[in-house]
Formats: structure tokens, C-alpha cells, sequence
């Protein structure tokens, strides 16, 4: 855990406290010498947080940011099907820019309050994911349908 001496502000919104937690995150890698490739990037209903550059290796990085711990660590709310939709996000970021570097997925967690503030980067958080295909890939297999594969291949 590191400290964030920074930020000493009133408690903020929801959406605030994301987009705040977000440039902590930002500022956090650069001091670390990542370099910022994108913040927000969106294909689709896809969504990274930060993708990054950390020497020749491309970090996709999910940022979660909660003013307390109440409800956990925020890093749990990373769920199996945001993990998914960071894989999807990521085979389609490396196919349309025609990369081939190596990636890894990388977890920014940050709890800040008038009382504490702090930052925790999870370095290679998890691994690729089976591929997502929306709302419907995270029902058991058996109950896909035939026409669901065939629109597939």
C-alpha cells in the first residue's frame, strides 16, 4: 500500500470519486516510469481504464476506488465477467493497432477519505479469460443454443 498525501478534498460523488481515482492511478504509473498510452478507452461497450506502457510490455489496468473498506478491498470488485470484458477489450486493442507486445492485466486499488488515502497496484492480477460474447458467455455452456455458436464461427 502506498500513501497518497495529495488529496485532501470533501468527499466526492460516485462518478467523482472514479474519475479521481482514475488520475491518482495515472499519476501513480508515471511515477513508476510507465508511459500513458490511453485513459478510457472504448470499443463497443468496451471499456480500459488505463492501458499503459511499462518498458515494451502493453498493462491494461482496471482502476477501482472507494472511499472506504466497508464493502472489502475494491480490487474484489473485479469480477469474473469484468475480467472478460478487459480480455475482450484487450484482444481488440492489440488486433486493431496490430500489436504483438507482451500484455499482462494489471489492478490499481484505491481507498481515499478524509482519513485515509491509499493505492495499491496489483501487478499481472489475473490471467487471459475465455472469450467474451456479451451478457449471454457467462451462462453455463449447456445452455447456449446452437444458433448462439453458429453466429460465432
Amino acid at each position: 500500500m502506498h500513501f497518497i498525501p495529495e488529496l485532501q478534498t470533501e468527499m466526492a460523488s460516485h462518478n467523482d470519486l472514479g474519475h479521481i481515482g482514475e488520475c491518482k492511478a495515472a499519476a501513480f504509473l508515471q511515477q513508476k516510469g510507465y508511459s500513458i498510452l490511453h485513459r478510457n478507452w472504448k470499443y463497443g461497450d468496451l471499456e480500459v481504464d488505463i492501458i499503459a506502457l511499462d518498458r515494451d510490455e502493453i498493462v491494461f489496468v482496471e482502476v477501482k476506488t472507494r472511499s472506504t473498506y466497508q464493502w472489502g478491498n475494491p480490487e474484489q470488485a473485479v469480477d469474473e465477467l469484468r475480467k472478460r470484458r478487459l480480455t475482450a477489450a484487450a484482444n481488440i486493442y492489440l488486433k486493431v493497432n496490430k500489436l504483438d507486445n507482451p500484455f499482462r492485466f494489471d489492478i490499481i486499488s484505491i481507498v481515499m477519505n478524509p482519513n485515509e488515502q491509499n493505492i495499491d497496484h496489483i501487478e499481472n492480477a489475473f490471467a487471459l479469460r475465455p472469450h467474451y460474447y456479451g451478457a449471454r458467455s457467462m451462462l453455463p455452456e449447456s445452455r447456449w443454443s446452437k444458433s448462439y455458436w453458429k453466429k460465432r464461427k
